[in-house]
């Protein structure tokens, strides 16, 4: 994903030209906002750390609960089991072919990976 496209999602969602912090009211903010727009059916994978198969994931709906370290969770079923799991999404992908919901997510994911190391920069100076 290009730089600019996750950088206009963000900016346009928080209204501002600076790319914001992650704090629980922003965290808040766009959870909301996925919760409205996404459309659903949503398949979102992961891929396992010990082979190259991917375990397919169908996104059931965004928790209430936040975390300023682990992002916004999400409740998914595992298409293997029928498994409900609950998974930060910043674990997991959603296909490019899924269009605009792999835009809102990838966005999502990557401001707040973004967002986090450069907190972490500042903590470290």
């Amino acid at each position: 994903m290009l730089k600019a496209q996750w950088e206009k999602v963000v900016q346009e969602l928080f209204d501002t030209q600076e790319i914001p912090e992650v704090n629980e009211q922003r965290l808040k903010t766009f959870r909301e906002y996925l919760g409205n727009t996404l459309k659903h059916p949503c398949y979102l994978f992961t891929a396992n750390d010990d082979s190259i198969s991917f375990e397919p994931l169908l996104l059931l709906y965004c928790l209430e609960e936040v975390d300023e370290n682990k992002g916004i969770y999400v409740y998914v079923k595992r298409d293997s089991d029928k498994k409900n799991l609950v998974v930060p999404l910043t674990e997991l992908q959603c296909p490019v072919e899924d269009g605009s919901n792999h835009i809102l997510i990838d966005s999502f994911c990557t401001w707040f990976i973004h967002a986090s190391y450069r907190k972490l920069c500042v903590q470290i100076d």
